[in-house]
């Protein structure tokens, strides 16, 4: 989807599962574990600074914040550090269903 979007961007994608079978031209996807600090300070050294970041990871908060703290850094000037689903963590799980703004119903 990003690659259709942004037509003429360099995507680097990010999984804790294997996906590096879907590289492609201007697309590289990347193993890693978005809680793991010391790994994200390296892969934002060795392929920032960015354009635009965009969390879609785990929605915990401790690894949102790890993200942020990894990455916001070498976002350019005038870049966009987009973080979705900040306040829905596994809320399927438990029985409950995800609204994007809103209280969560059943609390």
């Amino acid at each position: 989807m990003w690659k259709h979007y942004f037509r003429r961007g360099l995507i680097y994608g990010l999984d804790i599962f294997d996906k590096t079978a879907l590289s492609e031209d201007r697309m590289r996807v990347l193993q890693g574990d978005q809680g793991d600090r010391q790994f994200l300070d390296a892969m934002a050294r060795q392929f920032g600074p960015f354009d635009i970041v965009i969390d879609d990871g785990s929605h915990m908060s401790h690894h949102v914040i790890t993200s942020f703290n990894a990455l916001f850094p070498l976002l350019r000037p005038g870049g966009l550090y987009v973080v979705e689903d900040l306040s829905c963590l596994y809320l399927a799980a438990m029985g409950r269903h995800c609204q994007s703004i809103g209280p969560v119903r059943g609390h």
